[in-house]
């Protein structure tokens, strides 16, 4: 049975979370949003928690290189997000199409999750390390967010609409309800603790809370983003597994935490920016250049109609021509 007390700790980590990730992804659209809203915030506890109650630094370590797992299977779920939307009628509401991503995207994560517990553990009795599959699953993280931001950008804009603090609550509340019960099913089995582990809580409540509130584009924009932005996650949880032991648990997480966002969250904002910067100029050359065909187009057209061709004006000299000479034999 867990511990009530860290089952609590994590709930309100994660309500609070859940506000913070949903209104910057709100007030500051998906380019820098979706970025910030990935900074580490619930794997602080979650790590500090695993290493008081294992106090062993190879278990520790194991668990924090299954972070870099967990955290792929979660890209997966957001691209979800982004390609699964595209196949729905456009002539549904946004609140139905709403409806149909949201259970479909979980039904997705549960499947994928099974997977990836399956294969993981089907890996180690083959004698693949931990270490292997948390590091190949960042490289595939990494190249996978790159690809999605740079081949297949979505407009970032940001929502208009005011949230309730009612709201807000509410967000917070399904977060810390869903990690709580996620935490409680961890003690059923083994698969399910391993499932439990990687549960998208935050990403969920995200992108359902922001799509119903601010619509599908800036749930949309902030896809990409989330995507790369979950990789300062890894680099917390790895971080911790060289800091502890020269700094120990408390002062390692604080630094952990500057490096993940100095090394990854700030560089990761400026690409962004960059990216967003490059598509809009490029998306304005296109318009001007499609105005400007547009334009010499329409000239040709009304030359064409209303300035007789050489031939017709030889043509038509010819004629009058010969009329004058008809004119004089009469």
């Amino acid at each position: 049975m867990p511990d009530p007390l860290n089952v609590v700790l994590s709930g309100i980590s994660s309500a609070l979370a859940a506000i913070f990730s949903a209104v910057v992804v709100e007030r500051l659209g998906g380019t820098i949003g979706g970025v910030l809203a990935t900074i580490p915030t619930t794997i602080i506890p979650a790590s500090l928690t695993i290493y008081y109650q294992t106090k062993n630094m190879e278990t520790f370590t194991d668990a924090m290189f299954t972070v870099a797992s967990g955290m792929l299977l979660n890209t997966a779920y957001l691209y979800y997000w982004k390609i699964v939307p595209n196949w729905i009628p456009s002539s549904l509401s946004s609140k139905k199409r709403l409806s149909i991503v949201a259970p479909t995207s979980l039904l997705f994560w549960t499947a994928t999750a099974l997977l990836y517990v399956l294969s993981t553990r089907w890996l180690q009795s083959h004698g693949i390390d931990i270490k292997w599959i948390g590091s190949t699953s960042l490289a595939i993280t990494i190249i996978f967010g790159l690809i999605v931001v740079t081949l297949q950008p979505a407009p970032a804009p940001s929502g208009k609409k005011k949230t309730h603090w009612v709201l807000l609550i509410a967000r917070g509340v399904t977060a810390a309800t869903a990690v709580m019960c996620a935490s409680l099913l961890a003690t059923v089995s083994g698969l399910a603790a391993g499932m439990a582990s990687v549960f998208p809580a935050i990403y969920s409540t995200t992108m359902i809370t922001v799509w119903f509130v601010q619509g599908e584009s800036v749930t949309n924009g902030a896809v990409g983003p989330m995507m790369l932005g979950g990789v300062s996650v890894t680099s917390f949880a790895l971080n911790m597994t060289w800091l502890i032991p020269l700094l120990g648990p408390a002062l390692a997480a604080l630094v952990a935490f500057c490096l993940s966002v100095v090394v990854v969250s700030i560089p990761l904002m400026l690409l962004m920016r960059f990216l967003s910067s490059r598509n809009r100029k490029h998306d304005e050359k296109h318009e001007m250049q499609s105005a400007q065909y547009a334009m010499l187009r329409e000239e040709g057209d009304q030359q064409e109609v209303k300035a007789p061709t050489v031939g017709e004006e030889e043509k038509q000299g010819i004629t009058d021509c010969h009329a004058g000479q008809r004119v004089l034999t009469f």
